[in-house]
Order: structure tokens, then sequence, then C-alpha cells
């Protein structure tokens, strides 16, 4: 994102609007994450900050969190979704930072008998 930002000379929201998407999520480690819904910004600052030890995964797994939420919602989001589906995707991203390597906790897909739904 800032890559871009600095490479097109653009602010926040004119990128925001030439990328065209209903959603964009901008993480920013430890400082929190923004998400773009319909070019509007709704920042949220990150609440208790872990003692971090590995940040391998940490955005990967608020993704994951994000998409999960995207498809139990019929691939909807609102702007009341966002402030429940941040805090899901910080617990869990707070968890994966103080463990070393990104795949920690995750199921290896060899343990996965069947489909699973995206629930907890």
């Amino acid at each position: 994102f800032n890559y871009l930002l600095n490479r097109l000379n653009l602010k926040d929201l004119e990128l925001i609007k030439l990328l065209n998407s209903d959603l964009i999520i901008v993480t920013k480690g430890k400082k929190g994450a923004s998400y773009y819904l319909n070019n509007k910004e709704y920042f949220f600052e990150l609440d208790n900050i872990s003692e971090e030890i590995d940040d391998s995964g940490a955005g990967d797994i608020s993704f994951s969190v994000i998409i999960k939420n995207y498809i139990n919602n019929n691939f909807t989001v609102k702007e009341n979704n966002l402030i429940s589906w941040y805090k899901e995707s910080t617990k869990y991203s707070s968890m994966i930072v103080k463990l070393i390597g990104s795949r920690t906790f995750i199921k290896p897909m060899y343990f996965i008998d069947e489909k699973e739904v995206c629930n907890d």
C-alpha cells in the first residue's frame, strides 16, 4: 500500500478510489488497521499490544478471519461488521505473534478429514 502511494504520488483516499473496491484493508502492525469501506476510512487502533516474538503470519491470520466472516455473512460487508471483524482478527493475530513461525497453531491439512465450515 505504501509502495503504491509513494510510486504513484497519491494520498490514501486517492489510491483507494483508484483501486475501486468495496473493501480494502491495510494492516499497520502495532498501530492497528485501516478498513476502507466504499471509499470511507475506518481506523482501528490496537487495544492490547502483545509481546511479539515473531510477526510472521499475523497479517495472514487477520485476513483469514476477515474472509471467514465475509463468507459467513453471505459475501457482504456493512459498517457495523467492521469492529467485530477487527476485534476477532486481532485476537488471533495477537496469539500468533507470541509464537515462532506462522503455522504453529494452524491445523495441518492432513488432519482435516472432511470439509469444515468457517466457524470457530
